[in-house]
Formats: structure tokens, sequence, C-alpha cells
């Protein structure tokens, strides 16, 4: 929570805040949003400090990257700037997804999705195509129906990187305290836009975040979006 505070202190820093404004989305199984755009500090750094260190006071508890994503991307979609950016923080690899109509051929244990990524796609977006050879559709997914577990998470949350990434926004991706080449951090890497990844320590979180505030007070005007899971739990920036 320090480190996101000291990040909305230095993006919204003097007359630049003026071009600025951040949201807040926490999630677990489901995401919420906790603040919409705003740029009063006091109000984001307070929302920021309501959010529970664990997901243990919802009936959703789990790692729900996707729905998180899909969230902040809905804040990003109602406003207009040059520059829409989201940051993305998981201290765990998602196991909450939404449900599919599409019925896809079973390799091995992992019912693959069917649609192939473009090498054209996977370079622009930044998709490894190593682990994640095909993604879904957006009118692949129930979004008016509860998330769940399957076999699918990992595909299905970088297949909502994707959209949002093909959208125009930019996306930073925080893996928190995470395994080197685990399942989260090849999902971390996939959710994130080129050169937007970066790992962090208990001890190295705060220095990311002020990288990552140092790099974007460069653009103009910008919005922004943090989402993060219950117990580190963000933001957005407009």
């Amino acid at each position: 929570k320090t480190a996101a505070k000291n990040f909305t202190d230095t993006v919204l820093a003097g007359d630049y805040a003026q071009y600025v404004q951040i949201a807040v989305v926490s999630y677990s199984g489901l995401a919420k949003t906790d603040i919409a755009f705003s740029n009063d500090k006091d109000k984001i750094k307070a929302a920021i400090d309501k959010i529970p260190l664990n997901d243990s006071y919802t009936d959703n508890p789990g790692t729900n990257i996707q729905h998180g994503i899909r969230t902040a991307q809905q804040l990003l979609d109602t406003v207009s700037v040059k520059n829409e950016l989201m940051i993305v923080l998981t201290d765990g690899e998602p196991n909450y997804a939404y449900k599919n109509y599409a019925t896809y051929a079973k390799i091995s244990d992992i019912w693959a999705p069917g649609t192939q990524v473009s090498k054209s796609d996977a370079e622009a977006y930044n998709i490894d195509r190593n682990y994640f050879p095909k993604l879904y559709k957006a009118s692949d997914f129930k979004y008016d129906q509860s998330p769940k577990s399957d076999n699918n998470v990992l595909p299905k949350t970088v297949s909502e990187a994707f959209f949002a990434k093909k959208a125009g926004t930019i996306i930073y991706a925080i893996g928190y305290e995470i395994g080197v080449n685990s399942n989260e951090e090849k999902v971390m890497k996939s959710v994130a836009s080129k050169g937007k990844y970066s790992a962090a320590s208990t001890e190295g979180i705060t220095g990311v975040f002020d990288d990552i505030a140092k790099e974007i007070t460069t653009y103009t005007a910008y919005n922004a979006v943090v989402t993060d899971p219950m117990g580190a739990g963000f933001t957005d920036i407009q």
C-alpha cells in the first residue's frame, strides 16, 4: 500500500495533476472499483488504505486477474485521452476466469483455446507464443455469468490483456514475489506490453512503482489503471 500511495503522490505532483487521473481496482475471485477516476490524492490514498490485506472478507476468494483487467479497461473505455495506461500487480497464479462458450480440443490435460496467435500480433502485443500459441476471442466469454476455476485460466487471462492492448492500452505488469519461470511469471510477461514487465520483491516493490511513475510522467496526459489482488490491491490512472 505504501508503494501505491507513493506512486499516487508522484504522478499527481504539482501542476501536472491537471493532466492525470487515477482510479483504483482491487480483485480476488472478483474485481471491484474502489475509486473511479480522480486527481484527489487524499481520496485515492484513502481508497487504497481501505483495501483489506487479504480476501477473507469476501465470498469470492481467489485470483481473478482477468476480471481485474476487464474492470480496469471498462473504466478506461469511459474516458478519452492520448495515453491510457494500466498497471497490473499479482502475487500469485490466476485461478479464476470467465466461463466460455466455445468447446476446444483437449491437448494433454489442457483445453486449448482455438484462435491461433499470429506472429505479427505476438510481436506487436508481446505475447509469448511458446506458452500461448492460441487465445480466446472476446465473443467466446460469458461475461454475464460468474467466473470459475478451470484449466483455461492462464490463456483466458492473457486473452483479456490482449483485448486491452489491442484497444490501445499500455499495460505495465508487476510480479510480486513470484517464482522465476513459474506459470504466473509466464502469464504476467504476456499480460505486459513490450518492455513493461517487472519482478518485485518485498524490499523492491516501492522502487518498481517509482520507476513506473518516473516513466509515465513523461507522457503529456494519460489515463492509467492499476489492478491488484486484495492485499496488494490497487489503481487506475487517467
